[in-house]
């Protein structure tokens, strides 16, 4: 390590997939002093999971950002392949527990969707062509009262029929305020939810039809205070992931 003594993460990437399908290993904060000896870095089995990325006419996309999540421990799965080739397809080694697959078009030369599959593989797992579908750029300026920019604000956009929300790359607001996203074109409730630190109301706006680009123009958030607590069962042990919904009493909203 020409660099000298130091504290440093270690990666090592065996051969790409489809030649192998090791998971990429890591040694973190591993001080260097001298010589240093790691020992045996073993290397966890995975397996295959391959696909295409394509838009409408089934025509491969190129450059399209591949990300793998451990959906068990919420960490990164490291790839050697981290866009999609000139023919739109990828190859990567996953683990055999559960997992989402993001595909980020943002960087793609075309404006299109981009997509986030949950799956729990077995074994080597063709997915076959991945539709990213036509997108939108959606803009627009978030403030507090006093006409402040609110940064770090999250925007998620939820599919009013299955409830689900849409994977869109890059959806916080920047430290003047902006955001401009691009979403596959539809009907979403968009949901603009402040950090909590701010002590600003989050807002919902329902049944917003997104089919060419758009300018939501400003949105104001009101400041608001605290709501904490904790919720036990009926023999006092703590429940964890219960849903909490705050309703205005006079407008059922």
């Amino acid at each position: 390590i020409n660099d000298g003594p130091d504290v440093y993460d270690l990666v090592f990437y065996p051969p790409a997939p489809p030649a192998t399908t090791h998971l990429v290993g890591e040694r973190n904060n591993v001080v260097v002093v001298s010589t240093t000896n790691l020992g045996t870095i073993a290397l966890g089995a995975g397996v295959l999971l391959s696909g295409r990325a394509v838009r409408t006419g089934a025509i491969p996309v190129a450059n399209v950002t591949l990300s793998v999540i451990d959906l068990t421990t919420g960490d990164a799965i490291l790839q050697n392949q981290t866009k999609t080739g000139a023919f739109g397809t990828f190859n990567l080694a996953v683990p055999t527990r559960r997992i989402e697959l993001r595909l980020d078009a943002t960087t793609t030369s075309f404006v299109l969707g981009s997509r986030a599959l949950v799956r729990h593989p077995a074994g080597n797992t063709a997915l076959g062509d991945i539709l990213l579908p036509p997108g939108a750029v959606v803009t627009g300026h978030v403030q507090r009262t006093n006409g402040t920019p609110v940064g770090g604000a999250d925007l998620d956009f939820i599919h009013p029929a299955s409830g689900g929300e849409a994977f869109v790359p890059n959806d916080n607001t920047n430290a003047q305020g902006n955001f401009s996203v691009v979403v596959g074109k539809g009907t979403y409730n968009i949901e603009l939810c402040p950090k909590p630190s701010d002590l600003l109301v989050a807002r919902e706006t329902i049944g917003v039809s997104i089919f060419a680009n758009l300018n939501t123009g400003t949105s104001t958030l009101v400041s608001g205070v605290t709501l904490f607590g904790s919720v036990v069962d009926a023999q006092g042990n703590p429940l964890s992931g219960v849903d909490v919904d705050v309703i205005r009493s006079c407008t059922g909203v």
